[in-house]
């Protein structure tokens, strides 16, 4: 008898991130395991133009990362200025 081939599903678990009631964005959890058995997880989310990104132990420990880098962007302008790019190991490394 043959096989029936099951389609390739992708499962995206979502976060919601909230720099209150009324400023609320939809991100992307991912969950990573280290050599040594230990795991962490990462969240990403698109905030006004450009993404948010953070990785804590847990959930809620990203959670409350999450949040409040999303309160720094919006009413502290994080990342707004321009900076400086100094080159380090032959890479750009940007400063702000």
């Amino acid at each position: 008898m043959k096989k029936k081939k099951t389609p390739d599903i992708e499962i995206t678990e979502l976060i919601m991130v909230m720099a209150d009631m009324d400023r609320t964005f939809m991100g992307t959890i991912e969950r990573f395991t280290r050599a040594d058995g230990s795991k962490f997880v990462t969240g990403k989310v698109f905030v006004q133009d450009g993404d948010i990104w953070s990785m804590a132990q847990d959930e809620s420990e990203l959670c409350e990362n999450l949040d409040e880098i999303c309160r720094l962007r919006l009413d502290y302008a994080l990342h707004q200025d321009a900076g400086m790019t100094s080159i380090l190991f032959n890479a750009p490394f940007f400063l702000n």
